[in-house]
């Protein structure tokens, strides 16, 4: 416990705001006279004081005269600032930014797939993987002019962290398929409804073609309730089914071998075997290796669904609402005024770095707090976890979460130019796209023709839901 408090204090420190200079509306010292306004807002040197630029609407000469990334338009010899939308907004490249969002998050978890027997109930995995997150950022954060630190949008990645944490405990009750397809349908839903609606502080989004619109949003959700139905090959073998023809099913995980081979050493009997007919013990022993390894086993079906579907639900809200601090503050700078003093930006790169920060902090909180409980025993389903192996999995978590890192950025990027109402159905119906690819050409999970029928079928719907997406703008 030590051990993770020390580690989580340590990057809780790095994650303190940066040093900005002279700032808006102080005294500027006689040394500085060269170079005197080090804020990246604040440019002007107005009797000694800095100051900000002219906002939108106000005269101007030049560029420079105007807030950062206004522009100076002349009409008939007379300059305004306005707004540079060139350079905040672009369809084709919001849509370049929402498929590579799509591609990292799809391949989010393949460099730490060998590896999830190692991570345990997840809560040191969520934490590695959020440093990687934080190490993304804060390389972004070096490439930007605008070094400010946005509590609003680390509190936002402090929400998809808690979002994240459920993620395990999801899938133990109630599978992958059900778990991913109610958040991400819950997460695709509350994204758009905050665009659509301006919910939570941002700023209603108005699409040019609604119908398009409201189309994209459908064929977004039938492409993630089409993911419940794909069975892998692993799930084929957990259930007893007769796999498909085409499908070959794999041997059984080395984990559940050895459990199989200690009782049969115990009984002597192929029948003591799950799924063997036994003709002495009825007592099953397919239930008894089960509720080693799920915490539904042990709560029951029914219980686990119920449990299971309501940390869906709200792991999905989680999602849905995590963008939106950030977008509040994007949409803001289109209406500043010279009185306003928060540093607003109109591009998303520029608030990755404290989104990472805010998860990072909180996964930090959840693995102490996760460590205290354990030394007292208080976490009732640990024991049905494999134990954590460190070592094994630090690497591969670290360099999972760089790559989520980069989807989020992309994520960011998308919300800038395309807006939530368009970046929300495809960045949330397109991963599953992308995981499934990868478990049936390379991990070879999913076989059989139905299987790649439905996976085919999700996968019209989501170019239907990117097309519909791009022309609504």
């Amino acid at each position: 416990m030590s051990r993770s408090i020390v580690c989580a204090t340590i990057l809780l420190t790095a994650c303190v705001g940066w040093t900005m200079g002279i700032g808006c509306g102080e005294s500027i010292p006689a040394d500085s006279a060269s170079n005197p306004c080090s804020d990246w807002q604040c440019t002007r040197n107005l009797s000694n004081y800095c100051v900000r630029g002219y906002p939108m609407g106000w005269n101007c000469t030049s560029d420079h005269d105007c807030y950062q990334n206004l522009q100076c338009t002349f009409v008939n010899a007379s300059g305004t600032c306005t707004t540079a939308d060139s350079l905040t907004k672009n369809v084709g490249i919001g849509l370049v930014g929402a498929m590579l969002g799509v591609l990292c998050f799809g391949s989010t978890f393949v460099p730490i797939k060998k590896y999830k027997k190692f991570a345990g109930d997840g809560i040191f995995a969520q934490f590695l993987m959020n440093f990687g997150r934080f190490t993304v950022g804060l390389i972004i954060l070096f490439t930007r002019s605008n070094r400010w630190f946005y509590w609003e949008a680390a509190m936002g990645g402090a929400i998809w962290s808690l979002g994240n944490a459920l993620g395990v405990p999801i899938v133990q009750c109630i599978g992958v398929g059900l778990g991913v397809s109610i958040w991400g349908c819950t997460n695709m839903l509350l994204g758009w409804a905050s665009g659509h609606f301006g919910l939570l502080g941002v700023k209603q989004e108005f699409a040019s073609k609604p119908a398009l619109e409201y189309t994209s949003v459908a064929f977004s959700f039938v492409s993630i309730i089409l993911f419940i139905f794909v069975k892998p090959v692993q799930m084929l073998q957990h259930n007893n089914q007769k796999p498909e023809e085409g499908e070959d099913v794999e041997p059984s995980s080395p984990k559940v071998e050895g459990e199989r081979a200690h009782l049969l050493d115990d009984d002597k009997s192929l029948s003591t075997m799950p799924g063997t007919p036994s003709t002495e013990k009825p007592s099953s022993v397919n239930n008894a290796v089960e509720s080693k390894t799920t915490i539904g086993a042990t709560l029951g079906a029914k219980r686990a669904r119920v449990i299971g579907i309501t940390m869906a639900l709200i792991a999905g809200c989680l999602f849905g609402i995590c963008m939106d601090p950030a977008q509040h503050l994007m949409s803001r700078f289109d209406t500043l005024t010279a009185e306003e003093d928060a540093k607003y930006s109109p591009f998303g790169l520029d608030y990755v770095f404290s989104n990472n920060c805010g998860a990072l902090a909180m996964s930090s909180i959840l693995l102490v707090t996760h460590s205290i409980l354990s030394q007292f025993k208080l976490i009732p389903f640990e024991k049905y976890f494999d134990p954590v192996q460190h070592s094994k999995l630090i690497l591969p978590a670290i360099l999972a979460g760089a790559i989520g890192s980069c989807g989020s950025a992309a994520w960011f990027f998308a919300n800038q130019n395309l807006g939530l109402i368009v970046s929300f159905p495809i960045i949330a119906a397109g991963p599953g796209v992308v995981s499934s690819l990868w478990g049936a050409i390379v991990f070879k999970e999913i076989k059989g023709i139905r299987n790649f029928a439905i996976l085919g079928c999700a996968f019209l719907c989501v170019i239907g839901a990117g097309v519909c997406s791009s022309l609504s703008k």
